[in-house]
């Protein structure tokens, strides 16, 4: 059975009204109330402004921290005493120029969960804030000693004090975010593999397939045809026509 651990307010930065809130329970998950009501539901996360963006101090010159989630956030304000905010959603967020508005003239400090979906997330905000910090600055922590998908809240457990989040701050390994992108595999000495076509030359089978043009040439209507086909399993196709089983 759920048990609720945690409640998570999202306020109006401007207004200091309450919008809405999150519910932690454990097992893990979550579920959202719109501010004057019992019931979840009913919240669009991307209407929402950054939690903790009420609690940012008005020194511009203050570092703020940027977390994946509400926990970690509470955790860094708690016990380290710094500003720390979050998107309303996960690490498939996609944040919106109003949320990071906030944000401008501030110098933000990213710190991604250590796992791909965090990067990924942090690798996003760092390309949308590039054009909203202005005079501020974007920097990185990422420590060495975080289990894999281990957030602040983790590294805090493990006793860490103001002192090596100076250095962490300080050692700013943004080549995290920018220069993990691309695996590089080395193909000499591989052994080549059939390919296994769906169509024959064209569309192979478990690989990915781009589909290419100009608007109005027909993309659209090709895949339907391809699905067609594969449905019914005749490949009445003008190139190798065949029949197989329906897939």
């Amino acid at each position: 059975m759920s048990e609720e651990v945690a409640r998570y307010a999202y306020v109006d930065p401007e207004t200091g009204e309450l919008l809405a809130y999150k519910v932690r329970y454990e097992p893990k998950s979550f579920e959202w109330f719109a501010a004057d009501s019992d019931q979840p539901g009913g919240v669009v996360e991307r209407d929402l402004p950054l939690y903790g963006v009420h609690k940012l101090p008005k020194n511009l010159h203050k570092a703020v921290f940027f977390v994946e989630g509400e926990k970690a956030a509470d955790a860094l304000r708690k016990k380290m005493h710094i500003p720390a905010v979050c998107l309303p959603g996960g690490a498939g967020t996609r944040p919106t120029t109003r949320q990071l508005l906030p944000l401008k003239g501030r110098t933000v400090v990213l710190w991604p969960d250590k796992d791909s979906p965090g990067r990924a997330l942090m690798r996003r905000l760092y390309e949308k804030l590039q054009r909203i910090v202005g005079d501020g600055e974007i920097r990185c922590i990422y420590p060495e000693d975080v289990p894999g998908k281990g957030d602040p809240f983790d590294w805090l457990q493990l006793g860490h004090t103001r002192e090596d989040l100076r250095a962490e701050y300080d050692r700013n390994p943004v080549s995290t975010l920018l220069g993990r992108q691309i695996t590089v595999i080395e193909l000499a000495g591989r052994t080549p593999v059939e390919i296994d076509w769906l169509l024959d030359p064209y569309v192979p089978r478990k690989m990915l397939t781009l589909f290419e043009g100009p608007k109005g040439t027909g993309k659209t209507w090709l895949l339907l045809k391809i699905a067609t086909m594969i449905s019914t399993g005749d490949f009445n196709f003008p190139v190798n026509p065949y029949e197989t089983k329906p897939a």
